[in-house]
């Protein structure tokens, strides 16, 4: 047998020689418990046995951090180390007269408004800005427009041959266009209406004003007792209009004595959005 055949052999059987265990090893194995022979660490890894010959590896049910304050929310500081946030004020602002920012002195905080403004509360404001708010503007001046009034109690509307009588000089959701007023949306307005007009001694004299839609007098009338055809008398109506979106309305004269006709001179009404 040649020197290279024999080196082989023997180096197989110091492969196979490697492979096998001592008598203490197998002992080892056979007695080998995952629960006895895998530790965990107190308050690091628990180590639960399942029965099975298997374990389960897991961290405790809680962590402590000692030096930080129980039920305070967590921070790094300067030096990147984890401490507890002292108040929360250091980090939540407020605005000022707006959103108020007040420390509770255990780690929470309240946020509150300068004043209650729920819907049932009584909020007071020294001015509120609105970009518009719905409102008309106009009237007529230095006219001699005669109104048939054809008897007693009896209304006329306030206009002339071309129902051109009535300017509307500013408008924002109320319009006048041929001598009747449009309010296009729903809602309570308030106004007034001051006309200056004549007519024959003691003829009384009174205007409302009249939804057309409705077909009804908005609110009361108010009258005057005219002093002769050269003389100017003048009737100022508060208005309170409730309306529906889209209403029409139109400015209305009568004369209680008879049918007498009041000449109508100058007038300005002013109309404004109050409240749903």
């Amino acid at each position: 047998m040649g020197k290279d055949t024999k080196t082989k052999r023997w180096a197989e059987q110091q492969s196979v020689e490697t492979q096998e265990l001592t008598a203490n090893q197998w002992s080892y194995l056979a007695n080998f418990n995952l629960a006895t022979d895998v530790l965990g660490t107190s308050n690091e890894i628990t180590v639960t046995d399942n029965g099975d010959d298997t374990v389960t590896i897991s961290l405790p049910d809680a962590i402590k951090l000692d030096g930080l304050t129980a039920s305070r929310l967590l921070a790094t500081n300067g030096n990147k180390l984890t401490v507890s946030v002292s108040t929360l004020t250091s980090w939540i602002i407020g605005t000022s007269s707006q959103i108020i920012v007040t420390n509770n002195g255990d780690g929470t905080i309240t946020l509150s408004t300068p004043q209650a403004i729920a819907t049932t509360s009584n909020v007071l404001f020294n001015r509120v800005n609105k970009t518009a708010i719905w409102h008309a503007y106009g009237g007529f001046q230095n006219k001699s427009e005669t109104i048939a009034v054809s008897a007693a109690n009896s209304w006329a509307w306030i206009t002339n041959a071309g129902n051109d009588l009535w300017t509307g000089v500013e408008e924002d959701g109320i319009a006048v266009s041929g001598d009747i007023l449009t309010i296009a949306n729903a809602g309570d307005y308030f106004g007034k209406l001051t006309i200056t007009l004549s007519g024959l001694t003691g003829k009384d004299f009174q205007v409302r004003i009249y939804n057309i839609t409705t077909a009804s007098q908005v609110a009361y009338v108010i009258g005057t007792s005219t002093t002769g055809l050269t003389n100017f008398t003048n009737i100022s109506l508060p208005l309170y209009i409730e309306a529906s979106a889209g209403d029409t309305f139109r400015f209305e004269i009568t004369c209680t004595t008879d049918g007498s006709d009041p000449v109508v001179r100058s007038a300005i009404y002013y109309i404004a959005y109050l409240h749903d």
